[in-house]
């Protein structure tokens, strides 16, 4: 691990913690920043525990000490839910900056799970993800109630200091807890949450944390034996747990090279369409110079010598050194789906293969809908290759008879928004780690129950990135709305187009960070 400590000015005091992350070669990261229970620190075996394991993930992370606790300055008595906020939210405010992260999330502890509700809520879409430990909603009613865990006080003259063993809260710290409202307040939260809760909590009761449940609409609740409230005990059983949600959580998004496909702006692909392979290095220097693309796409069905194996592999590797760390999509568009070549699904395949095995390319696009199950087949092998399969299907007139054969129903007026769902679905289970659907509209009906279906299926967690849009001029709007609407990719033109309704690469570049900043 590659740790450094961190010193963070809020208001008039430092608040101390350290910033951990992997000992890789990677630029970017997942990073959890980590708030420990009320009377407690940073120190304690559970929190550096959980940073091992996150770090083990391939998450970066931050623990810290709240105000009054630890290395931080201030005093306890002088503690409140109040500044515990502005405290996490000066972190948060200094992890978002730093140029290794691409992902940011909340796991609280006890009171630092109530805290962390409260700041996911107020951060709303920068918090990527929240895991609440044993949170300790029960403060709310305890203190209204005048107990502060078995300590007693007149929850109407709240007392300057409250003693509690060796140290001591004060009356500011009630009165907070009090007023506070935690649950109206921390309900703005619509990312995906996990809450982790011991049977045998003997500080909060699991009712407290199913209050929570209630709130949000992506969330888990898990229950585990075992473990105490500070998890002295069942500390590791908790932390697998963590790392379970993670990893499935993880499984939306794709991470090629340093791009995250499916979250924040969608990214921008450029086909390369050119005829020969010499023209085709030229295109790549020449889109480099003009253009910023985030991806870019080798169209290999336009090739005259398509089947110069020796050629392509060797353009391969120029190509991969011309755009360096930029992730490239390999496709071979058949004729069937609008692209420019006929060709046996024997040779479609071992020519995929052959290029997911020389390690030049990431991404491989794999028409998924035109035989059943070979192309889950071919997904498998391109696996244990090392790549990741763009699943896709382009729905135009005439090639719908696997639709047909899967009984995906009437298509004559176009694609349905169930027809548009069952289709992502079938190619997630064929092994697609992206979803991409083009269709050519028959009306502007047809672009709206796309835009509708990709919103669902954004919804509904599908459990991988999706790619949607609909050609030609009714549909431009698909190919900037898919922030909005779930889409994670979007294809423009520097020149040449491959598919109806493109917009210029810099053009949509411009629309896409100014909806970025705006939303």
């Amino acid at each position: 691990m590659i740790q450094s400590d961190i010193e963070i000015k809020v208001d008039k005091r430092v608040i101390r913690g350290i910033v951990t992350r992997p000992p890789t070669e990677q630029k970017k990261y997942p990073m959890a920043i980590i708030s420990h229970a009320l009377m407690s620190d940073m120190s304690k075996d559970f929190y550096i525990d959980l940073e091992k394991a996150l770090n083990e993930m391939g998450f970066a992370s931050i623990r810290f000490d709240f105000n009054g606790h630890g290395t931080s300055d201030g005093r306890l008595v002088d503690m409140t839910l109040y500044n515990e906020v502005e405290d996490l939210e000066a972190v948060f405010d200094y992890a978002i900056k730093l140029d290794f992260v691409d992902r940011l999330g909340l796991i609280g502890h006890s009171q630092g799970g109530v805290i962390s509700s409260l700041v996911a809520a107020k951060r709303n879409k920068q918090v990527d993800f929240l895991v609440l430990l044993s949170p300790s909603g029960i403060m709310e009613e305890s203190c209204r109630a005048g107990l502060f865990i078995k300590k007693m006080f007149d929850p109407a003259n709240i007392p300057p200091v409250l003693g509690y063993g060796k140290k001591a809260v004060g009356g500011a710290y009630l009165k907070s807890s009090q007023d506070m409202d935690i649950y109206v307040k921390a309900r703005g939260y619509k990312g995906p949450v996990c809450i982790i809760h011991s049977r045998e909590d003997e500080m909060v009761p699991i009712y407290y944390s199913e209050k929570y449940l209630r709130l949000y609409e992506n969330c888990m609740l898990k229950i585990i034996d075992a473990a105490d409230h500070m998890f002295l005990t069942g500390g590791q059983e908790a932390i697998k747990r963590i790392s379970g949600f993670l990893g499935e959580m993880d499984k939306k998004f794709v991470k090629v090279r340093n791009l995250l496909i499916g979250k924040g702006r969608p990214k921008v692909c450029i086909p390369i369409l050119e005829n020969t392979y010499s023209e085709t290095l030229a295109e790549a220097r020449r889109i480099l110079k003009r253009f910023k693309p985030d991806m870019i796409e080798w169209r290999v069905d336009y090739l005259e010598d398509l089947y110069s194996t020796d050629d392509m592999i060797s353009t391969l590797k120029e190509l991969r050194s011309i755009i360096g760390h930029m992730p490239l999509i390999f496709t071979l568009r058949t004729r069937h789906e609008g692209g420019m070549v006929d060709i046996t699904y024997e040779k479609y395949s071992s020519i995929n293969r052959m290029v997911a095995a020389s390690g030049y390319v990431d991404l491989l696009d794999i028409e998924m809908l035109n035989d059943d199950q070979k192309p889950k087949s071919l997904a498998g092998d391109i696996h244990e290759l090392g790549g990741l399969v763009v699943g896709s299907y382009h729905y135009i007139d005439g090639n719908d008879q696997m639709l047909k054969i899967d009984k995906f129903g009437d298509t004559k007026d176009g694609l349905s928004v169930d027809q548009i769902k069952r289709i992502m679905y079938r190619m997630k289970d064929l092994g697609a780690d992206i979803g991409k659907l083009a269709i050519m509209p028959k009306s502007r009906k047809n672009v709206f129950d796309l835009l509708e279906a990709n919103y669902q299926l954004d919804e509904e967690d599908i459990g991988m990135p999706i790619i949607t849009m609909s050609m030609g001029k009714e549909g431009i709007v698909s190919r900037i709305a898919g922030q909005v609407y779930g889409s994670s990719v979007t294809f423009a033109t520097a020149g040449k187009n491959s598919a109806p309704g493109q917009l210029d690469a810099n053009d949509t570049l411009k629309i896409l960070d100014y909806i970025d900043r705006n939303l």
